[in-house]
């Protein structure tokens, strides 16, 4: 049998043969067991998912059984696995489009999204401000849109017309300060209470979705009628029970039946205000289509779901899993990016994940993590080696409080004083150890 022998990331290079992680199999974006890393796109997949791997030296790949891909294609074998996300059932509507998977996905995505521009996506434009610059100015861009987002869901609770103007200009505003640096509001957006989920959830996602499209190089144009379709995607469950949607547990088939509604009556409610983008109205209709074609409200498939409603899908997905519910807690960002991965090329488009992850990156801005020392800290800035960010360290390693927070960067500063190597540990869920990473901006608004 081959020695194994422990190897860290930024040591790996092709034609290393990756037995085991850092962590479980199935707690890893890699749908598969074992595999041989063949170029430098694949080292570079695995050095985003894990601090250490234990390669096999001397070993080829196994040969028993047909051998399948890995990371980027790397040659791997199948891990033993319960499956990806939970497959959303199918409902049955009442009129189901003739579809055919395979045609309609010979058209890759990012192709449709050119013909659906009528130009290929440019460069994103550069950030004109820094994080703390941009935290001051969208401070009262985010109180005053909480509040808009509330009084949305409201009205249409109560049967009003939506003030559409408002929100369209909101969204404006919402796109300029990620047009000069997306991830102020990114950090700003993640602090949300279990029970203001419903409410803050749709602002949430269009902040995201309004990143990643800048991330894309959409234009303003498009990104305005993005970041509307994002804003306003579930205002639908407004008409939806309270019992049914701030319910504490699992749902019954039942009420999701009742759930799945949601789509619908969300177009019924901006239909019945000013008129919007028929693009805007697809995201609300079609956010949760995927593109297998297992999801809902039609269950179409691939090129037949709008290209700006598959970014909404995906940022849509990421967010509830970081987010606290009413029935489960939050994840970390780790965990739903991997849960994304798991998920590419089954319900969300391969390329548009893999963009949404170097979008946001491993440890997005405002996540919280543990070191390697025990300290726990807060990602203020990213690098270009993902896995090794800008940190504010707030606690020490017996987690107690800092009087004077101070930063780390990751990227210079690979080993302690006394000679520790210095990394994340892990990724930490919103509210770990008591603390909210929105909390935590004044420091980097005093910087």
């Amino acid at each position: 049998m081959s020695e194994e022998r422990k190897v860290y990331v930024s040591d790996l290079m092709p034609g290393m043969y990756v037995s085991r992680l850092d962590r479980p199999w199935l707690e890893s974006p890699f749908p598969f067991q074992g595999f041989v890393l063949e170029n430098w796109q694949q080292v570079a997949e695995v050095q985003n998912a894990c601090r250490y791997v234990y390669v096999q030296a001397g070993a080829a790949p196994p040969t028993a059984g047909a051998q399948t891909r890995g990371p980027g294609g790397a040659v791997a074998r199948p891990a033993a696995r319960n499956g990806g996300p939970g497959v959303i059932r199918k409902v049955q509507p009442v009129s189901r489009p003739e579809r055919n998977n395979a045609s309609s996905r010979a058209v890759p995505w990012e192709a449709r999204l050119a013909r659906q521009l009528g130009r290929a996506p440019q460069h994103p434009p550069p950030v004109t401000a820094s994080l703390e610059q941009e935290v001051r100015a969208a401070r009262p861009l985010i109180r005053e849109t909480r509040g808009l987002v509330q009084q949305q869901m409201q009205d249409a609770r109560n049967g009003r017309s939506l003030d559409t103007p408002a929100a369209r200009e909101s969204v404006e505003h919402i796109t300029e300060s990620i047009l000069r640096n997306p991830d102020a509001l990114v950090w700003l957006s993640g602090l949300k209470k279990r029970d203001e989920y419903t409410y803050l959830h749709s602002l949430s996602v269009c902040i995201l979705s309004v990143s990643l499209g800048r991330h894309l190089g959409l234009p303003r144009e498009t990104l305005l009628e993005l970041g509307f379709g994002a804003f306003l995607h579930d205002i639908g469950k407004m008409h939806i029970p309270d019992s049914v949607l701030n319910k504490p547990a699992q749902l019954t088939s039942q009420e999701m039946e009742i759930m799945r509604k949601h789509p619908e009556f969300g177009v019924e409610i901006v239909d019945g205000s000013e008129r919007i983008p028929v693009s805007s109205r697809n995201v609300i209709f079609s956010h949760h289509e995927r593109l297998d074609g297992s999801g809902y409200t039609q269950g179409v498939a691939g090129g037949q779901i709008h290209p700006l409603t598959h970014i909404v899908s995906v940022c849509d997905t990421y967010d509830a899993i970081i987010s606290q519910r009413p029935y489960k807690k939050a994840s970390s960002p780790v965990n739903a990016t991997a849960a994304l991965y798991r998920a590419r090329g089954r319900f969300f488009e391969p390329e548009l994940v893999d963009q949404f992850i170097r979008c946001i990156g491993i440890y997005p801005v405002g996540s919280l993590v543990e070191l390697s020392t025990s300290e726990v800290g807060v990602v203020v800035a990213t690098n270009e080696e993902r896995l090794r960010p800008k940190v504010l360290v707030v606690l020490d390693e017996e987690h107690h409080r800092l009087d004077e927070p101070y930063e780390v960067d990751l990227s210079r500063t690979l080993q302690t004083r006394t000679g520790q190597r210095l990394d994340i540990e892990r990724s930490l869920e919103t509210g770990a150890y008591g603390l909210q990473p929105a909390d935590l901006l004044e420091h980097v608004e005093q910087a």
